[in-house]
């Protein structure tokens, strides 16, 4: 057995299980009890707000796109909220630390033992990862929240439950290659994470997986006679969004925008998500708040994956607080990623 098949077998033998994730944590231990709204949302709540959430994000969209859309735009955000509400991304203990860490724009929270404890086996597993923690056996809550930052826990908690409500649908025939680019696209990003200044490894992480996370959530929320005509028309050289509309009549983008609201991440990175869904040339300063670092990110991880460098993909790297010249040193990587995969495997258990 290699040393990469004994790494992913320890962490096979860490993972989160279903009574870790249910377990409460009183808000002395995990949490102020204000200052964040996860602080009023609980287990008998959550879809409540599930649902509420989904459609002031949904209102929001609109207002902030203001005409720059069609009618297929505007019944788009429509059927994605019902795929979105029904797939349920995410459990609240999940959301609960992701909201507590994302859900303000342009800060970060803390985590403690007692927010976390719950996910302590995707902890271990997380901060014995070679890639982002120390690549030796992790065995401690402590030692994993000082290893590995709040951004990047959030990040991959919610990640592993977007995997694992995957794995309980149809189709995976069809969706596990599209998980599977998710899941680079997230370790791309990662490393755009490391040079960045403006944005956080975690949610540039975020950025990556749900760039195509979307369309793998159509798939399986769908019938297989839909996926397969998304498939024929990407195989015609259709795009992406635009097959994934024929097919489902949303984009791809409008689900993934949703997605991260159900997250738990504050609204600036639906918005971001939706204005390059609409206006891929937007200039990133034209933007407000994170907006235009979750905008950025997901230009520069698209240019990247199709190897197409252009002024804006430079503006980007700058919004994100990075050196322009290491663009060739990203692209680099990305081939070498493309070649050798992804080391997250071990999430998708």
């Amino acid at each position: 057995m290699t040393n990469d098949e004994d790494h992913r077998a320890e962490i096979d033998s860490l993972l989160v299980d279903e009574d870790d994730v249910g377990q409460e944590v009183s808000p002395s231990e995990g949490e102020p009890s204000s200052g964040h709204r996860s602080s009023s949302v609980g287990k008998g709540n959550f879809d409540n707000h599930l649902q509420q959430t989904l459609a002031e994000t949904k209102q929001a969209v609109l207002q902030f796109q203001g005409g720059a859309h069609g009618p297929d735009f505007v019944e788009g955000w429509g059927r994605a909220a019902s795929i979105v509400k029904e797939f349920r991304p995410v459990p609240w203990f999940m959301w609960r630390i992701s909201n507590y860490v994302l859900g303000r724009s342009g800060s970060t929270g803390d985590v403690s033992e007692g927010l976390v404890y719950g996910l302590r086996r995707l902890l271990f597993g997380l901060a014995s990862d070679p890639i982002i923690g120390t690549g030796e056996k992790v065995t401690s809550v402590r030692k994993a929240i000082q290893v590995v930052s709040p951004d990047v826990i959030a990040a991959v908690s919610v990640i592993h439950a977007v995997c694992r409500r995957l794995a309980t649908h149809e189709n995976e025939r069809i969706w596990k290659p599209v998980l599977d680019e998710a899941l680079l696209r997230a370790q791309l990003a990662y490393e755009i994470g490391k040079q960045a200044k403006h944005f956080d490894c975690g949610r540039a992480m975020l950025t990556g997986f749900t760039s195509r996370i979307g369309f793998a959530v159509l798939i399986a929320s769908g019938e297989s006679e839909e996926a397969t005509e998304a498939l024929e028309l990407l195989a015609s050289g259709e795009s992406l969004q635009q097959s994934g509309y024929r097919a489902y009549e949303c984009y791809p983008l409008q689900v993934s925008a949703l997605l991260l609201s159900a997250m738990g991440v504050n609204r600036d990175a639906a918005f971001g998500f939706t204005t390059y869904a609409l206006r891929s040339n937007t200039e990133p300063e034209s933007l407000k708040g994170e907006q235009p670092q979750w905008f950025s990110a997901l230009h520069l991880i698209e240019a990247l994956r199709s190897e197409e460098q252009s002024t804006l993909s430079e503006k980007a790297l700058l919004a994100l607080g990075c050196n322009p010249s290491r663009e060739a040193d990203l692209l680099t990587q990305t081939k070498t990623l493309a070649r050798k995969g992804h080391t997250l495997t071990w999430l998708i258990g």
